[in-house]
């Protein structure tokens, strides 16, 4: 069942002790208008590092933070239930941890680069 958290709960109340119920709570993913302002602040950190003759693409530096920041995690196959190591993809992030991945990219690119770029969501990187 899909409901609003009063919905579900006057649901709950209509049943039996003696049923099981399971929940899950479901996260959306990234937005598009996530996405694109995330490739194109890529695309300007890649600017960046040029600066400091550094040259990557924008597309190595992605794949570079993601390996670098986003951890790994066991996952379980429902069918053989053994366990396998998972990494999420920066597309099956929710919303909002995909912020929190831009600002641990910030951090990261300050603390070992010594790059500072504006976030995406900061009002001076949306007037440029």
């Amino acid at each position: 069942m899909i409901g609003s958290k009063a919905q579900i709960l006057e649901w709950v109340k209509t049943i039996s002790d003696d049923k099981i119920i399971k929940s899950e709570v479901i996260n959306e993913t990234r937005s598009w208008q996530q996405n694109r302002l995330y490739h194109k602040w890529l695309t300007d950190i890649v600017w960046e590092f040029e600066k400091k003759w550094i040259f990557i693409t924008s597309e190595d530096l992605h794949e570079g933070l993601r390996d670098k920041l986003i951890k790994w995690k066991y996952q379980r196959n429902l069918f053989t239930w053994k366990r396998k190591l998972h990494r999420k993809s920066t597309t099956e992030l929710s919303k909002k941890d995909f912020w929190s991945y831009i600002k641990d990219i910030e951090k990261y690119l300050w603390q070992t680069y010594e790059i500072s770029h504006p976030l995406p969501t900061d009002l001076w990187y949306n007037k440029k």
